[in-house]
């Protein structure tokens, strides 16, 4: 158990899958489904293009064209949970980049049966904060980086391994 209080988001991310919290996320969001760890790594390279909404009109930005972070995947029959994680010292912020879950969703845009659900985990010691956000959408040849709508978290947990699991 030591290994996990080390700071690199790994060793994070897998101690949520041997305490079985991520059985807890996956019935609280979906009810009792199936679900298996997927594809996470550094060396995909992606194309798209970035687009920004402003007073409901949605124009183009840029292109993007380079390397993209997926920390860890959770696939149901459905769904695909798209995680990107951060250690941080207690209180010292959430550090949400909305772009490192963004950027990654593209990869599976090609699985339009399965609704694309970002989330962000913010380790903080011994506590994990989760956060759900809605369904990724795409549009068009693309992403909307700054859908306010997206934004915002619909589901946040906590995890306190200081405590007893059943705080979750």
């Amino acid at each position: 158990m030591d290994a996990f209080k080390v700071l690199p988001e790994d060793p994070g991310l897998e101690h949520l899958n041997v305490t079985g919290v991520y059985n807890s996320l996956i019935t609280k969001l979906f009810g009792d489904t199936k679900w298996h760890i997927g594809p996470r790594g550094l060396a995909a390279r992606s194309k798209f293009k970035v687009y920004g909404e402003n007073k409901k009109k949605i124009l183009p930005l840029y292109d993007f064209d380079g390397q993209e972070e997926l920390d860890y995947t959770i696939w149901t029959k459905d769904h695909i949970l798209l995680f990107e994680a951060k250690t941080k010292d207690q209180n010292e912020g959430l550090d949400v980049g909305w772009h490192k879950m963004a950027y990654p969703a593209n990869r599976f845009r090609k699985y339009t049966n399965h609704k694309i659900i970002p989330i962000y985990l913010l380790k903080w010691g011994e506590i994990t904060h989760i956060f759900v956000f809605p369904a990724f959408d795409f549009h068009e040849d693309g992403i909307i980086i700054n859908d306010q709508e997206k934004l915002k978290p619909d589901r946040i947990f906590r995890v306190n391994f200081g405590s007893s699991l059943d705080d979750f």
